[in-house]
């Protein structure tokens, strides 16, 4: 859409596909087509100019990818292209532009040469209403160390980017044939907030028809999924 040659971002929904938002956003699609509590969510097309106007000054933003090559099969990129939290309105042009760069990036370049991946990427990005967290973290349908079909959550208080802080050991829960084989002695979120995801990420894979790896965000009353 365009308002005087600029280009005005396109709001999320369950009919947004991934031809034209890329793989994130086709998977957050079908979790809002599927009624499963996602932030609200807009985004920006491959080369699209950016005109963050119609969104909210007063509010803070998650900017994240949504390649044509993420989430695949093959290859998932998991933490490959940048990602930026708590983003003010006025700074989503220098955040968006950053996102698109990673697409070429060293950290990117180098695990496409890994994998020998020719296919050219194509980067559309999420601008996403922030969650305010008590904790975030990572639902695993499949144990992603063992492939054994028992679900995995990993959490850390406050935002989920501090998994991958040096340093930081998240908590986790392991959940088979109807019990826990692993969980904290006293984690960031209870055992029954720990529960409720590892169901909703059950009924997620089995709706979803194969194995599935999310991120969510708990924000003290309602559990989102943010990708």
């Amino acid at each position: 859409m365009t308002e005087k040659g600029r280009v005005i971002i396109e709001r999320l929904t369950s009919r947004t596909s991934k031809q034209v938002a890329g793989a994130k956003a086709a998977s957050l699609a079908w979790l809002i087509g599927n009624d499963r509590p996602v932030p609200e969510t807009w985004f920006v097309a491959p080369g699209a100019d950016l005109d963050p106007s119609p969104l909210a000054q007063t509010k803070v933003f998650a900017v994240r990818s949504s390649a044509n090559v993420e989430d695949s099969a093959a290859a998932s990129y998991a933490g490959q292209f940048e990602t930026r939290l708590d983003v003010p309105q006025t700074d989503l042009a220098d955040a968006v532009a950053a996102v698109r760069a990673s697409a070429t990036g060293e950290r990117a370049t180098e695990y496409r040469r890994r994998l020998g991946a020719e296919d050219p990427v194509e980067m559309a990005v999420l601008i996403q209403e922030m969650v305010h967290p008590v904790a975030s973290g990572v639902a695993f349908s499949r144990n992603p160390m063992t492939g054994l079909n028992e679900v995995v959550v990993e959490a850390v208080e406050g935002r989920g980017d501090r998994l991958v802080d040096d340093g930081v050991t998240p908590d986790r829960w392991t959940h088979r044939w109807g019990s826990w084989i692993e969980q904290p002695e006293s984690g960031v979120i209870d055992d029954a907030t720990a529960s409720r995801i590892v169901a909703t990420t059950r009924q997620i894979a089995a709706d979803y028809g194969r194995p599935v790896d999310l991120e969510w965000v708990w924000d003290g009353s309602e559990l989102w999924w943010v990708q």
